[in-house]
């Protein structure tokens, strides 16, 4: 009798439980259903969106109504007129060549050396001495007020190692530009 009356509760409570079980299934069944009308609601409208903004203009016109837009001109003119002869220009401008140093010819020029010290004149690979291979010249006008004076800023050059070897080359340092 104990286990026929364990065995009703157990039952009972089983009941209970399936009961509880699908109620809550129906209820997810419903707000899958809610959701999914939502979900469809929302890509409709994300399409509209895109279709409004992205998608052809509301302002058409006739294909013959846009080619006519800008023919006033040809409309207005007298066709018995003869036709203007157009002229072939034969003749091409060239650059001028030396015209920057023809222009500073007349300014004074202030120039400014720099040079690698002695201690500086020696490989820092081979150890051997630099030789010379060039200078760099920099210019830049120089306004002061109702003055102008071209300003040129050597720079010695001097390759790392023997010459004729590629290498590195060295500079002599310079102050930078304050506007540079």
């Amino acid at each position: 009798m104990i286990a026929e009356a364990g065995l009703e509760q157990r039952i009972q409570w089983l009941e209970a439980f399936v009961t509880e079980q699908s109620a809550q299934i129906a209820s997810q069944a419903g707000r899958i259903a809610k959701m999914d009308m939502l979900i469809q609601y929302y890509e409709e409208q994300l399409l509209l969106s895109k279709r409004r903004q992205f998608g052809p203009s509301s302002e058409h016109l006739d294909d013959c109504q846009q080619l006519n837009l800008f023919n006033e001109a040809e409309a207005l003119t007298d066709r018995s007129l003869p036709e203007p002869e157009l002229e072939e220009i034969t003749y091409q401008r060239r650059k001028q060549k030396g015209k920057r140093e023809q222009d500073l010819s007349g300014l004074p020029v202030e120039r400014t050396e720099y040079e690698l010290p002695p201690e500086q004149r020696i490989c820092p690979e081979c150890g051997g001495p630099l030789d010379d291979i060039g200078v760099h010249v920099h210019r830049e006008l120089k306004l002061q007020p109702a003055k102008v004076i071209v300003e040129e800023q050597a720079v010695q050059y001097m390759p790392a190692g023997p010459v004729g070897r590629p290498a590195t080359t060295r500079r002599s340092s310079r102050p930078t530009h304050p506007n540079r």
